[in-house]
């Protein structure tokens, strides 16, 4: 089914189910993303997870985690909407400017190394977390060029997070 019609709850976990499970079942979500903390150690809600996929569960709704740090997911955000402001293709290259620019990546990198530093930052801290996680942009090259440009579901997701 085509993401753009599902109900999709996107829940960050916590320390109680009811707040995730009452409100999929009340609006009969189709789907709920979890966002959980990626490193489960540090984590204090890592006990309500089963509980909230069980509940879930039961209730047919179906269940996906996404492990993510907190902090970065409002930088990632941040980009998306940079993307979508953006209105075409945007050239990689100007992505990793203003990211770096609006502080949603860090680059500690001599000069000499700074572009190639600020794009490995770019890939790993943005890109692959829009594009391999949510599928929210995708990634063309054209000749020597990269491209990101915004999906119909980032277009769907960026209209409630930015």
């Amino acid at each position: 089914m085509n993401i753009a019609k599902l109900r999709i709850h996107i829940a960050p976990v916590g320390f109680e189910t009811d707040r995730v499970v009452i409100s999929a079942k009340k609006t009969k979500a189709d789907k709920v993303w979890l966002l959980v903390h990626d490193n489960p150690s540090e984590d204090k809600a890592t006990p309500f997870i089963e509980k909230i996929i069980k509940h879930l569960k039961k209730e047919k709704i179906q269940v996906e985690l996404f492990r993510v740090n907190r902090t970065d997911l409002f930088a990632i955000i941040k980009a998306l909407k940079l993307i979508k402001d953006y209105g075409k293709k945007m050239p990689k290259k100007m992505l990793a400017e203003l990211a770096e620019k609006n502080n949603l990546i860090v680059v500690n990198a001599q000069k000499k190394n700074f572009e190639l530093a600020c794009f490995a930052s770019l890939d790993k801290n943005i890109i692959q977390p829009l594009q391999d996680q949510w599928m929210f942009i995708e990634v063309e090259k054209i000749g020597r060029t990269r491209y990101v440009k915004i999906t119909e579901a980032g277009k769907n997701a960026a209209e409630f997070l930015v």
